[in-house]
């Protein structure tokens, strides 16, 4: 059953919030399994399909949700629910971070290489039928780098994490293969992707 919402972010189309837990995103639209207080869509991302119609979304801004689900099948759907040039925004947590590892409810990690397998004629071929350009990615040392920083000395921990951060991207493969694991692992991803 479609949740008729349009009409709330008609200029430019719908933005989603999908997994919000607690955090509103300003301009979005929050979804979550269950009613945390930002949300204004329960849904079950484990459902066969998403409340929204097809092709009625702008932007579907996913934090810190995918390691928790079979993600694979939802992509399917992102792209079902995504616009022509739509985009889907995600934070996942890197597969070197501890933090993913810590937690029970993780059931997948992530690599910068990960969403790739959706980018048209790319080399390994599954059969997606979904198919997304990646506009960019990054890793942070820290997970949520735009919200958390090092409270304790923060003129010199802030600093070598802005190192870590810029020399990590400048060859974001290069880190995870070869020095990644030597700094204690780096905490989160983030991707832009734009469906084709």
């Amino acid at each position: 059953m479609a949740v008729n919402v349009e009409n709330k972010h008609a200029v430019g189309g719908l933005k989603i919030n999908l997994g919000c837990g607690g955090m509103r995103i300003p301009g979005t639209i929050g979804v979550d399994q269950v009613n945390v207080g930002v949300t204004e869509v329960i849904a079950d991302l484990e459902a066969p399909a998403l409340p929204f119609r097809a092709g009625t979304v702008a932007a579907i801004h996913v934090y810190h949700v995918l390691e928790h689900v079979d993600f694979v099948r939802l992509m399917d759907e992102f792209h079902r629910v995504l616009k022509p040039g739509g985009l889907l925004h995600i934070r996942v947590p890197h597969a070197s971070s501890f933090s993913f590892w810590d937690d029970p409810t993780h059931i997948r990690p992530f690599t910068s290489v990960t969403f790739d397998y959706w980018i048209p004629g790319y080399h390994q071929n599954y059969g997606f039928t979904s198919h997304f350009r990646i506009l960019s990615k990054r890793i942070n040392f820290l997970g949520n780098a735009d919200v958390n920083s090092y409270k304790i000395l923060p003129w010199l921990t802030n600093s070598i994490r802005w190192l870590l951060d810029t020399a990590a991207n400048a060859h974001i493969r290069l880190c995870e293969r070869l020095w990644a694991r030597y700094v204690g692992g780096f905490g989160e991803l983030r991707f832009l992707l734009e469906k084709v």
